[in-house]
């Protein structure tokens, strides 16, 4: 069973188009296909974990403060999202953890088509053995790399950021 993650960091808050489309093509929703129910995760002390029922809506206004939530792939088989606000992008942590190598291809194959379907993309880590777990990523993406043979990750993109002309 895999531990790892897939960190998307994008300069807006509109991945999520992208996601519940290109999901579709791959078999994953949002809704889970024994309930039929959405939830986000409680992230609250002695309640971690607690699976609240949502809307779309209210979902995607949650998305904008930043929130866990899951993805599903099957009753038993959830990819955990965490949206986190950063001072120069919106963090988008896919938990691999617990799912087998097939689940983790076909999650790794969704969340790269909607990062190809979505704009603004700052930066993608593909961490799918976990080595990178105690990495600073966020660092790593908002202030530029440092030493890019020293990585923990299968894969680790980045997007220069754009600075105006001078003249």
């Amino acid at each position: 069973m895999a531990r790892g993650r897939i960190i998307i960091y994008t300069t807006n808050d509109d991945l999520m188009p992208s996601l519940i489309r290109v999901g579709e093509k791959h078999g994953v929703g949002l809704t889970n296909p024994e309930t039929g129910v959405i939830t986000t995760l409680s992230v609250e002390e002695g309640a971690e974990g607690t699976q609240m029922p949502v809307d779309i809506d209210a979902l995607s206004q949650a998305v904008v403060a930043g929130v866990t939530f899951q993805f599903w792939l099957s009753k038993d088989a959830d990819v955990i999202c965490e949206v986190r606000h950063l001072d120069a992008a919106i963090a988008w942590t896919f938990s691999l953890t617990g799912l087998r190598p097939d689940e983790v291809g076909t999650v790794t194959e969704w969340l790269l088509g909607a990062v190809a379907a979505a704009e603004g993309t700052a930066g993608l880590v593909l961490d799918r053995a976990g080595r990178g777990e105690d990495f600073d990523w966020d660092s790593l993406i908002t202030a530029g790399p440092a030493n890019p043979s020293a990585y923990p990750a299968d894969l680790v993109l980045t997007v220069p950021r754009q600075t105006p002309d001078a003249g």
